[in-house]
């Protein structure tokens, strides 16, 4: 049986980062504290992760002042929207079975869950959060043009 539902969303997707994640999940069998020799199992395998962010368009304000001339957006601060594992990128370099010991489909799957956050973490800690607060500013500025002339309004972005 499947199931399905819509929702509406307005999201503005302004930047995304492409991130390479590497693996390595190892088991073993212990015998009180120490592990039993032949017994351990280790897979190394990568996953390419696309990570976007950007703005919820109910958070975001447009403020025109006619009065002044001065069109004024509030921005939240920008959030990750999605990160895509993409399962066809699945690369393995190294898979060593041991004696009694198995990787189980769990272990796997919640790798790859970590992987997700990694490469979040990354994506971040390399500026994608500043990217996409950047590039909404120029998206932003290209849809409001069609209603204001910025040659008269003067456009300002603040910090919600």
């Amino acid at each position: 049986m499947t199931d399905i539902g819509f929702k509406d969303i307005g999201e503005l997707a302004t930047q995304e980062a492409d991130v390479t994640i590497v693996k390595s999940q190892n088991k073993s069998q212990e015998f009180y504290g120490w592990q039993i020799p032949f017994t351990e199992s280790k897979n190394i395998f990568s996953y390419d992760i696309s990570v976007k962010a950007g703005y919820d368009f109910a958070s975001i304000d447009v403020v025109p002042d006619e009065k002044n001339l001065k069109v004024t957006v509030k921005l939240p601060e920008a959030k990750i929207l999605n990160t895509d594992l993409d399962t066809d990128s699945f690369k393995l370099f190294d898979e060593t079975q041991g004696l009694f010991t198995n990787i189980t489909l769990t272990e796997p799957n919640t790798g790859l869950s970590e992987m997700k956050d990694e490469a979040n973490t990354k994506a971040i800690s390399n500026g994608l959060l500043d990217k996409a607060k950047e590039n909404a500013q120029v998206l932003i500025k290209g849809m409001l043009a069609s209603s204001y002339d910025f040659s008269k309004y003067t456009l300002v972005f603040e910090d919600k």
